[in-house]
């Protein structure tokens, strides 16, 4: 199950890597859990891989039913980024976060 591969990764603090609109992405999962739309959401930040806007690293939301082939990496990151704020605004409710 994809969410429980999200979940273990940010447990773990292991990179993730998945297929999401056509890129590839690696990206340290930071929180997980329902949207404010009642969508399954990732929130993290990309460190590596494609994407639509060209933006290949930074702060994103994916929905976890666009992601495809999703991978725990051995590769981990060791702090949540200096910038993330915990207790995401865009989630309704958090499953799990750093």
């Amino acid at each position: 199950m994809f969410s429980s591969d999200i979940e273990v990764a940010i447990e773990r603090r292991r990179l993730l890597e998945f297929r999401y609109d056509g890129f590839r992405r690696v990206v340290e999962p930071h929180a997980f859990g329902v949207s404010n739309r009642g969508r399954y959401t990732l929130r993290a930040y990309q460190v590596d891989g494609g994407s639509e806007s060209g933006a290949t690293e930074g702060w994103k939301l994916f929905h976890v039913a666009v992601m495809q082939s999703i991978v725990v990496s051995p590769r981990q990151f060791e702090t949540p980024r200096p910038e993330y704020r915990r207790e995401d605004r865009v989630f309704s409710r958090i499953i799990t976060q750093v």
